[in-house]
Formats: C-alpha cells, sequence, structure tokens
C-alpha cells in the first residue's frame, strides 16, 4: 500500500511503501484463522534501514457473523525494535 501524509509530522516524508498480506484457512462457513502481516518500510524513494522499518505478524481469527457482519481480532507482536511490542487489532463491520 502507498501512503502519503498531508499534515503532520510526516508530511516531509513523501509517498511510503506499507507493505501488508494475509493467508487464512476456512475453518468452517462461520469461522477462519490466519496470519496477517502488516509493514512501514520508508519512502518508495528508499526504505529505512531494518532497524527504523515497522513490522508485525500477528495470528488472525475472522468471524462471519451474517450476510452483513463480519468480526476479525489479531494479536501479535512487532518484530523490529521501533515496532510496538504487543499489537492487538479488532475490526467489526456490517453493511
Amino acid at each position: 500500500m502507498l501512503e502519503r501524509s498531508f499534515h503532520g509530522l510526516d508530511v516531509s516524508k513523501g509517498v511510503t511503501f506499507s507493505p501488508s498480506a494475509k493467508v487464512s484457512y476456512d475453518v468452517t462457513k462461520k469461522v477462519t484463522v490466519g496470519f496477517e502481516y502488516y509493514g512501514a518500510v520508508g519512502t518508495i524513494t528508499g526504505f529505512d534501514a531494518l532497524s527504523d522499518q515497522q513490522q508485525a505478524i500477528m495470528p488472525a481469527l475472522d468471524l462471519n457473523l451474517g450476510p452483513n457482519w463480519e468480526f476479525n481480532l489479531a494479536a501479535g507482536v512487532g518484530m523490529t525494535g521501533s515496532t510496538d511490542h504487543l499489537l492487538v487489532k479488532m475490526i467489526m463491520g456490517g453493511g
């Protein structure tokens, strides 16, 4: 994913590259488990040193709660010194 800050501390960085990926397995029609990866590696013109990059991996659980509702929960660890050591995320969506 390409990101660009228009306001705040990171405005001078320009366009940055933040890769993400997910691998999952459908246990049932309603339950999916997998792993998610999130990173922030620096600008597209020159990546940051590995110690300055943010990279995290986390096991994830997805629940299909009906035709209009889904729930995602993931907890994991940062893999570099500049990444938070413990990460937890939750997404609940409907439509």
